[in-house]
């Protein structure tokens, strides 16, 4: 049983740091979750060292009571109906727990992400037209834009001329569950994430994940 969850706690680990890599996962969220797996590998520790004869004297006459109580396993007609301690399942739900705990609000960040590649879209395909126009009358529009622009759900895509026609910026704002969203490019094909929950890149460049440019 120790050795099943001394490799559940490593499993959850590993879970945390492949979620601190793909930027899911604060630093405080990391912090908390590092100090429960501690407390765990703590009692599992304390719990191992008792059994082994070890620790204070109280550990030790703990440890005795239970192994008295305990049924011993030459009797037993079924391996596993000797059951779980309570520190052990403790351990479980704890593990359980901080795995849950994190994976959620990830899973929730994942969905909001998946939604980001249709603005960009509604965004490619805008400059698309707008390009095209300016092919066939030397201008992006007079007044407003003189083209189209996609529909796309959870983003509002808007379009502002600049130089008199002869370029232009276009938008993607987030609402609902994109409300925080935004992004922009304009007519020399300048890509720019002007706003995202997780911050904005540094460079011109879009991004799903916030702070960095998607590769």
């Amino acid at each position: 049983m120790y050795k099943t969850l001394t490799l559940l706690c490593f499993a959850t680990l590993f879970v945390l740091d492949a979620l601190r890599t793909e930027a899911t996962l604060t630093g405080a969220t990391l912090s908390m979750a590092l100090a429960l797996l501690g407390a765990v590998f703590g009692l599992l520790a304390a719990k191992e060292w008792a059994f082994n004869g070890d620790g204070p004297e109280e550990w030790k006459a703990a440890v005795a009571l239970e192994r008295k109580a305990a049924v011993p396993r030459a009797t037993r007609t079924n391996p596993c109906s000797g059951g779980f301690t309570l520190v052990e399942l403790m351990v479980t739900v704890a593990v359980v727990s901080i795995l849950a705990s994190i994976a959620v609000p990830s899973y929730r960040q994942y969905v909001v992400r998946s939604q980001v590649p249709a603005g960009l879209d509604a965004l490619s395909t805008a400059r698309l037209r707008l390009e095209q126009r300016y092919q066939d009358v030397g201008n992006y529009g007079s007044g407003t834009c003189g083209v189209a622009l996609a529909a796309t759900s959870n983003f509002t895509v808007g379009c502002e001329l600049t130089s008199g026609g002869q370029g232009f910026v276009a938008t993607a704002t987030g609402s609902g569950p994109m409300t925080g969203f935004s992004y922009s490019i304009d007519g020399n094909g300048t890509r720019r994430t002007l706003t995202h929950p997780n911050g904005v890149p540094s460079l011109a460049c879009w991004s799903t994940r916030g702070s960095t440019c998607d590769s």
